[in-house]
């Protein structure tokens, strides 16, 4: 009797979770600077800023999944953008920080626990080796590019100035700290590019 009452209450929570999720898309279309069309955003999901935050139509982000707009820490001041694009997919906790710019392109795919960030704790010349880590004021080498058709492994990680080109795999557990070319497959700590793949009608690398 207990097993047929758990799977009734369970039905009901997860209808109210759906129907609070569709709520919540309703809510975020008014928020994001922009929202496609056809969304499914799954709780917990979480958005600072969402004014900083385009994204386009056809979007999945499964439950976990964070993207945050910094437009300040300590006393700095930022103008964010981060650009998401037609059929993309954020797998599990899957994390963007964003100061300067992110953009991922359309029909790419970031696997579970991955992260992107455009900037880093400290600057990059040392100066501020005094002060506690949390004070220390964030820095960035540059926009993070995501190309089109591009799928990002479980639990990597990619750091400002990276531009991944069109069409390229990252394995997954992979650190990247430098851009990889069009039509690569990049794998390891630090990335490196360990395949170039011919796509028939692809640009290949030059």
């Amino acid at each position: 009797m207990k097993y047929f009452v758990a799977r009734a209450i369970v039905r009901v929570v997860q209808k109210m979770d759906l129907f609070y999720a569709r709520l919540n898309v309703h809510r975020l279309r008014r928020e994001l600077k922009r929202l496609g069309r056809n969304a499914v955003i799954e709780n917990p999901a979480y958005f600072m800023n969402p004014e900083h935050i385009s994204i386009g139509d056809n979007f999945t982000a499964r439950a976990g999944v964070k993207l945050r707009a910094y437009t300040c820490y300590e006393d700095d001041l930022y103008t964010p953008s981060l650009v998401i694009g037609n059929n993309v997919h954020l797998a599990t906790d899957c994390t963007i920080n964003c100061i300067d710019k992110i953009t991922i392109g359309d029909d790419s795919a970031l696997g579970a626990g991955s992260k992107v960030m455009d900037h880093a704790h400290g600057l990059a010349s040392f100066e501020d080796l005094e002060e506690q880590m949390i004070r220390r004021r964030l820095s960035t080498k540059g926009p993070v590019t995501i190309g089109r058709n591009c799928y990002i492994g479980a639990q990597v990680v990619i750091f400002a100035g990276v531009d991944i080109g069109d069409n390229s795999i990252i394995g997954a557990n992979s650190v990247v700290t430098r851009s990889v070319p069009p039509n690569s497959i990049a794998a390891g700590i630090p990335a490196r590019v360990i395949r170039t793949v011919n796509i028939p009608g692809a640009v290949l690398a030059q």
